[in-house]
């Protein structure tokens, strides 16, 4: 049996998580076997699940803690003391270069870089940093692949991506969201008149819900009976609560924590909302268009998103909460296309999870 170490920041669900697992369940574990090595401290949601499977789970404390040295020295002994391993995929953006150069210490001669954003955030001192992990991941990665080119171009540089780097694109179980008529709502304690909005990211500032917040408001003006669902986690929710008391708005938005039943909820919602600051190829909005459910982004995510089916509108941020909340009304009137021609585009465009969990074996080169 090959084994691989993912390096994550999490395994919540959430994202590049939600990809990675969903490739993990497909992929043939009597051949290869994933573990993962955490940084961070905290039991994820996923963590149990990946055990089943027969999966291993280390960790190390964030970069931030203990500084770069002791990070690379802990990565090292851990992929020491849990392996031996035939590959590391690391997926902490630049931290990757601290991760691969550990893989190197170690002796794994497979060294993948994975990029799944296409900004970080910004700051002078991190100029430095930036640079320092960019410089090992050119010296460390064997192989660099990319969730797109814009995020791959990124943080590899476009002239190397482009001669050395492919893309894998976040694999969904297709099935799973794919559906024929709307279901009812007894997921979730809405009115079946409702017009819902679901948002489904980690409750963070890149994420942008303080601004989702403001169209809610301006949307329960003409339509009383609108509702936000939050599903999801993170450092913003208590500031977000705040400002929804002060909007007096606290009956149209509901928290729904951490959620494993995604393709339920969009089968309640009328429109995704996703107004990131930036974003590469976020995996909820593949599963909403999967499930038929019209989407409305800010025009900072990457418009390779759209997978033609008709049921994406970007917008800008600077066109204010008004003409958001215009878009949405009207994007909730779409019709989704049909179960056969959303399978097609999604299996042409590689979204599935059989391609993402072959594409992803086949970066390892164990032939």
């Amino acid at each position: 049996m090959k084994r691989v170490m993912h390096v994550v920041g999490g395994l919540d669900v959430g994202g590049a998580e939600s990809a990675l697992m969903t490739a993990y369940r497909e992929i043939d574990r009597e051949h290869v076997q994933f573990d993962f090595l955490v940084v961070g401290t905290k039991r994820g949601a996923l963590e149990a699940e990946v055990e089943r499977l027969g999966g291993r789970v280390a960790r190390v404390p964030d970069l931030r803690s203990i500084g770069p040295f002791a990070t690379v020295r802990e990565m090292r002994d851990a992929l020491v003391s849990h392996g031996p391993y035939d590959a590391v995929h690391s997926h902490v953006l630049f931290a990757s270069g601290f991760a691969l150069l550990a893989g190197r210490l170690a002796g794994i001669k497979v060294r993948v870089a994975h990029s799944h954003n296409t900004r970080d955030r910004p700051g002078g001192p991190r100029r430095v940093y930036e640079a320092i992990a960019r410089l090992l991941i050119f010296l460390c990665a064997t192989v660099l692949v990319a969730c797109d080119a814009e995020s791959g171009r990124y943080l590899f540089g476009r002239r190397r991506f482009d001669r050395h780097g492919s893309v894998l694109r976040n694999g969904i179980d297709v099935d799973t969201f794919l559906r024929t008529q709307r279901t009812c709502r007894d997921v979730v304690d809405v009115d079946e008149q409702a017009l819902v909005l679901l948002a489904v990211s980690r409750l963070e500032p890149v994420k942008n819900h303080a601004f989702l917040i403001d169209v809610v408001a301006e949307i329960v003006r003409k339509h009383p009976r609108a509702r936000l669902l939050l599903a999801g986690i993170g450092s913003c929710e208590e500031d977000l609560r705040q400002r929804i008391r002060s909007l007096g708005i606290d009956h149209a938005v509901q928290f729904l924590g951490l959620r494993r039943d995604i393709d339920e909820l969009l089968r309640c919602a009328d429109v995704v909302v996703q107004p990131s600051l930036f974003e590469g190829m976020p995996v909820a909005l593949v599963e909403a268009q999967a499930a038929g459910t019209p989407v409305v982004a800010s025009d900072t995510i990457n418009p390779q998103i759209d997978l033609g089916l008709g049921l994406v509108a970007f917008l800008g941020l600077e066109q204010g909460a008004a003409r958001w909340a215009e878009q949405i009304v009207a994007q909730s009137e779409l019709v989704a296309p049909a179960v056969d021609e959303r399978r097609k585009v999604l299996d042409a465009g590689g979204y599935t999870a059989k391609a993402a969990a072959r594409g992803m074996v086949a970066l390892y080169d164990f032939a």
